[in-house]
């Protein structure tokens, strides 16, 4: 059996553009909502979760060998692969789940016709190493990658010391295995910023 835990680090510095980053990731998801619900007859057709995916990625994002139909890459340039997977993945089991309330509807299992929210509070996730890096040994910080409204960059934020002892803890306790720590997220709490890692 796999263990999985999560713990909140309140990030210090508030001057980092964490609201610029959360408002296009979610704008991102908001798209992508309204893009998959168009062609869902279409995406649940695919059985299989991966090539649904991979069939919802082509849809939107352009590569030398797939021309995308819609104009998400346009419309969110540079965003980091890793995050515009997160919002495809979201947006994705909005519009599932949305459509299977429906037909529980249409059938009389839930009470209530159910309705597709396109405006979410849809958190970031910031994976090791290409959006999130821990900080040295020595310093109670990490860096995440943020949008400050013209491009991705990387931003140090500072960490409270007890959180970061904590963490330095379970790394002892994990025997160093640096794997065991995958990404980090953010959650937003009475007006304050929680990093989970």
């Amino acid at each position: 059996m796999q263990v999985v835990s999560s713990y909140g680090a309140e990030i210090k510095n508030k001057n980092i553009p964490i609201r610029h980053t959360l408002a296009l990731y979610r704008e991102a998801v908001r798209c992508l909502t309204e893009i998959y619900e168009t062609v869902w007859t279409e995406l649940s057709m695919i059985d299989q979760i991966k090539r649904r995916f991979n069939e919802a990625e082509h849809l939107v994002h352009e590569t030398k060998k797939n021309h995308a139909r819609f104009d998400f890459d346009a419309r969110f340039p540079k965003m980091p692969s890793y995050l515009r997977r997160a919002a495809i993945q979201h947006a994705l089991g909005s519009v599932s789940s949305y459509h299977t309330r429906l037909e529980q509807w249409k059938n009389g299992a839930i009470s209530g016709k159910p309705k597709l929210v396109y405006e979410n509070h849809a958190m970031p996730i910031f994976y090791r190493n290409v959006m999130y890096k821990p900080g040295e040994e020595s310093e109670d910080a990490a860096c995440l990658k943020l949008y400050d409204g013209h491009d991705w960059k990387w931003f140090r934020t500072g960490l409270l010391h007890t959180d970061v002892e904590y963490l330095r803890l379970l790394l002892r306790f994990w025997k160093n295995d640096i794997r065991n720590i995958f990404s980090a997220f953010l959650i937003r709490k009475k007006l304050h910023y929680q990093k989970h890692l």
